[in-house]
Formats: C-alpha cells, structure tokens, sequence
C-alpha cells in the first residue's frame, strides 16, 4: 500500500470524469447546433442581400432603358457631359502624376 495524502484521488478524479462526460458532450452538440444554425443564417442573409443587389441592378438597368427611349436627346448629352468629366479627369490625374516623379 502506497502512503498518499490523498488515497483516493484516482477513483474521485474517475467518477468525476465520468459525471463531467455527459454534460460535456451536450454542452458541445448544443454550441454545435448553435453553430450550424448561425451558419445557415448567415447564407440565407447573404442569398438575400444577393437576390437584393440583382433586383435593385435590374430596376436600374430598366430605369435606364425606359428613359433612354423616352427622351433620347437628354439621354445622349447626359453621356457625352459624363464622359467628358472623366476625360478632364482623366487629364489631371495624369498631370498630377506626372509633377509627383
């Protein structure tokens, strides 16, 4: 017989693992659960901010369409004024990158 301090130790540290395993394992399945649950959530809020961006897309894109075709002249200068902006733009960015070096 060994003189331990404490002669028990094995068997108590035993049947509490053995009480503990049980409650563990459930607490894990539930933040397992919990998890495949916010899992899904989360990719059924990103299939509806998706579906959202393709519906607002299409409105704009038949938005534009409709007032092309019912005003044709206001369409064309709206893009030409649009594309000279970004022309000039264009022009004194590469000005100002060309004084930086």
């Amino acid at each position: 017989m060994q003189n331990t301090p404490y002669p028990n130790t094995s068997a108590s540290l035993d049947k509490a693992a053995s009480t503990l395993d049980p409650v563990l394992h459930a607490a894990g399945r539930a933040a397992a659960d919990t998890l495949d649950g916010m899992s899904r959530d989360a990719r059924n809020m990103a299939l509806d901010g998706a579906h959202a961006l393709q519906a607002g897309a299409r409105h704009a894109r038949d938005s534009t369409t409709r007032y092309i075709q019912e005003r044709p002249l206001p369409a064309v200068l709206i893009a030409a004024g649009t594309g000279m902006l970004l022309v000039v733009l264009g022009g004194l960015l590469v000005r100002a990158l060309g004084r930086s070096h």
